[in-house]
């Protein structure tokens, strides 16, 4: 398959044959680059978010490095995100090759190539040594500045970071990374001497993805796209790959969203500066719900509000969402949004269970026809800011709600799951049971029949000894008669013996006299 084809296969672009002419082919990213993170200090990136780009982030590298390349200018503006429409995932794009070459070809260049506070030490040194360590350090960096929102290191040209490194050691670790696996990962990653840096495939196998807490940590939002994924790919989605049903790597959409909606660090401070042209305070009452509300906003984001406060807060909270000030409804509408967004599983009750719903849903709604007029009181500036966190607000609520009830039909569907079970398991005991009744029942009609079968057997047996006795009893006497027998023929046959030796020496005698007397009356005459 040439290259115009697999294009119209993979990418159904259609291709013209334009045989004179090089033919440019570029990824498109929907969201921006890392740098959208990178610079919004007031806002925190979920440690399951931070740990899924860099896996992606990561992955992507390793196979980079695989086939022989070093990147060289890895940073957030070369780090591309795109949400496939409709997916809800966001999808890392790792960009601008033009400083890419072989890692061969990179061990005996003498110029340089990269963002100076990307670049790691060994390429400030007299004799530079570019590997795809170069790489890794540089993302460790990226990685870095996504939860610090500042670079470690930091100079104005060239000749200062050389002068910085050639003192410095190691980076040390920043407050603001309380996490231990993730600095350990990224100290590892920040290593100055580049034979101890990790590669790409040793970090993928670092505590920091693959402990129990580490999967423990992938949210319901991760579960539920991954499962969608599935899904889409049980459909024939031929673009669904193995890292979209994975929910390790997944990043979602709506928490790169809320930073691309976010105010940046100027915004967020001009919000709390305002226009007294704009703004007109009636009483000193006002002015200090004002600076309470921004206040509180802000102590939050630094330090979470300690529990026992939580309700007295809310209530204040609740009092001052009636409020005719236009601008202390909005800010009071974001200072919910932060309690509710990281506030605990207490606070969100508490917020739940207090604020009105219905004058939430009053706000957010304020800005059709027949409200408009309605509005004309409140100050403009900040009347379509309190309809948008009001939306908003609601939505994390419903949100909140949807959850907790899916929560409950889980539980419910786990509890049935288990009473379930439980009935299989009792079902599956009482047959175990009656199997073992069966069983024992059949080894005791055994065992009986193998003790009637062993008498029967011990009974023959001494019969037979008996038989066995009685006919060598029997064969005893016969021989005892022919014993007798033989002795009584041998005696009589020793009686004539003797018979006949006595007839022959009588015969003899006989014989001798008559001779004698023969011979005497041979004599007398």
């Amino acid at each position: 398959m040439d290259w115009q084809e697999t294009i119209r296969k993979e990418r159904h672009i259609p291709i013209r044959e334009l045989e004179a002419q090089p033919i440019y082919l570029m990824e498109y990213a929907n969201l921006k680059t890392l740098n959208i993170i990178a610079q919004q200090p007031y806002e925190d990136l979920p440690i399951n978010t931070l740990r899924a780009l860099m896996k992606q982030i990561l992955e992507g590298i390793k196979v980079f490095h695989s086939v022989g390349l070093v990147h060289r200018d890895i940073k957030c503006d070369n780090i591309l995100l795109h949400s496939p429409p409709g997916s809800g995932r966001v999808h890392i794009k790792i960009s601008d090759f033009g400083f890419a070459l072989k890692e061969e070809e990179a061990l005996g260049l003498t110029y340089l190539a990269g963002t100076l506070p990307y670049m790691p030490p060994e390429l400030f040194q007299e004799s530079i040594r570019i590997s795809q360590k170069v790489d890794i350090y540089s993302i460790g960096i990226t990685f870095y500045l996504l939860v610090v929102h500042k670079f470690p290191v930091n100079g104005a040209n060239y000749s200062q970071y050389q002068a910085i490194f050639k003192d410095l050691k190691f980076i040390e670790r920043p407050s603001e990374i309380e996490d231990d696996q993730l600095w350990d990962i990224l100290s590892q990653m920040l290593q100055f001497d580049s034979i101890k840096r990790l590669t790409a495939t040793d970090a993928l196998k670092h505590p920091f993805f693959t402990t129990p807490e580490a999967l423990a940590d992938i949210s319901p939002e991760q579960q539920e796209l991954a499962s969608q994924a599935i899904i889409d790919q049980g459909k024939d989605n031929y673009n669904i790959t193995e890292y979209d049903v994975d929910p390790t790597f997944i990043v979602a959409q709506s928490v790169i969203q809320h930073f691309m909606e976010a105010k940046s660090p100027h915004q967020l401070e001009q919000s709390f500066h305002l226009n007294s042209s704009q703004v007109h305070y009636t009483t000193t009452q006002t002015i200090i719900k004002q600076y309470a509300a921004s206040v509180i906003g802000r102590i939050h984001k630094a330090k979470p509000i300690p529990s026992e406060y939580g309700p007295e807060i809310i209530n204040y909270l609740k009092e001052t969402m009636n409020d005719s000030d236009q601008y202390v409804t909005n800010v009071e509408l974001q200072t919910l949004q932060k309690l509710f967004k990281f506030g605990t599983l207490e606070t969100r009750e508490e917020i739940r269970n207090k604020i009105s719903i219905d004058r939430i849903k009053f706000i957010a709604n304020f800005g059709n026809d027949n409200q408009k007029n309605a509005s004309k009181q409140m100050i403009k500036n900040h009347y379509e800011n309190v309809i948008v966190h009001a939306g908003r607000l609601l939505e994390m609520i419903n949100e909140y709600e949807l959850n907790k009830n899916l929560k409950t039909i889980q539980q419910d569907q786990k509890d049935k799951n288990i009473e379930k079970h439980q009935e299989i398991d009792q079902i599956e005991d009482k047959q175990q049971l009656e199997r073992n009744d069966r069983c024992e029942l059949k080894n005791e009609t055994d065992d009986q029949i193998e003790v009637e079968f062993e008498k029967e057997r011990n009974k023959e047996t001494y019969n037979n000894d008996e038989k066995h006795q009685q006919d060598n009893q029997i064969e005893y006497e016969y021989e005892q008669k022919e014993e007798i027998e033989n002795k009584n023929l041998k005696e009589e046959d020793e009686t004539e013996k003797d018979d006949k030796a006595d007839i022959a020496d009588n015969d003899e005698i006989d014989k001798k006299q008559q001779q004698l007397k023969k011979d005497q009356d041979e004599q007398n005459k």
